[in-house]
């Protein structure tokens, strides 16, 4: 447990150190995220490109073609990703804008959660349609061996993995809100970039 801070003006004082385990698990965690989305960014562009020889057939999956869906998940991997990480360096820097944006980035981030939930379930349900109908193309029977097309795992699992995700946006939300509410709270305050 952290010890709480004295409001003394000691320069040798040690500071609290959540702020910098706080700030080191959001860099960690906005990279990652934000590597996700590059992948994502790579993945359109690759398509796009025609790289993919099944996004140039005359009936490729769905997962195979730039559409509207992967747009809004790369916008909005890539935008709370860089929310996180602004939030991380604040908070390492002690400041309370750092609280601020983490509780921007946690209330965003389970808003978009039922938003992320419903994007996977289309595509799961589009992509299982795909290979019921093209059933003999090496495309269709490559994802058979993933997955059947009419089995829900692979659905389940990649929601399974999106609420393990939402873990941290809760501590943060509770943290936050709960524990560290006020700049004092911060522990040394450092000066801001």
């Amino acid at each position: 447990m952290d010890p709480q801070p004295s409001l003394s003006n000691d320069p040798f004082e040690t500071p609290t150190v959540w702020p910098r385990v706080i700030g080191i698990v959001s860099i960690v965690w906005g990279t990652l995220t934000l590597t996700c989305a590059g992948c994502g960014v790579l993945g359109i562009a690759f398509n796009a490109a025609g790289l993919n020889p099944a996004s140039s057939q005359p009936n490729p999956p769905p997962t195979a073609v730039i559409s509207g869906q992967m747009v809004v998940q790369v916008v909005t991997g890539l935008s709370t990703a860089l929310l996180l990480l602004v939030a991380a360096i604040f908070t390492l820097r002690r400041s309370i804008v750092g609280r601020t944006l983490h509780l921007v980035w946690s209330v965003l981030s389970l808003l978009l959660f039922p938003l992320s939930l419903w994007l996977i379930y289309t595509q799961h349900v589009q992509t299982q349609q795909w290979m019921r109908d093209n059933a003999h193309t090496p495309e269709a029977k490559a994802m058979a061996a993933f997955t059947s097309a009419d089995s829900d795992v692979s659905f389940y699992v990649q929601a399974g993995l999106a609420s393990i995700f939402l873990l941290y946006p809760i501590f943060v939300l509770v943290w936050f809100t709960l524990v560290k509410r006020t700049q004092e709270s911060f522990g040394q305050t450092r000066e801001v970039l």
